[in-house]
């Protein structure tokens, strides 16, 4: 059996709205499993269950949306794997 959990930050090399520098990301992800030795060590196997998740990615506001009409990026984005 096995066992893992860990966290995480990044930082971001994006700006926000007038130039100002975003947050770092984070993340927290966790892992639990078992290995299998079959068949005289001919046959291995894992089973393994995971969940990751990541918050505070940069996501990009088009021009258009912008209230200075630039482009900039916001701490909004979110991915998630299981």
């Amino acid at each position: 059996f096995f066992a893992n959990h860990s966290t995480s930050f990044a930082p971001v090399f994006r700006t926000g709205l007038n130039d100002q520098p975003l947050d770092p990301t984070s993340g927290v992800g966790s892992e639990v499993g078992v290995k299998f030795d079959l068949l005289n060590n001919r046959l291995f196997a894992t089973l393994t269950y995971f969940d990751l998740k990541n918050e505070g990615l940069p996501l990009q506001i088009p021009a258009g949306d912008s209230p200075t009409g630039e482009s900039y990026f916001v701490n909004s984005g979110e991915e998630r794997a299981r």
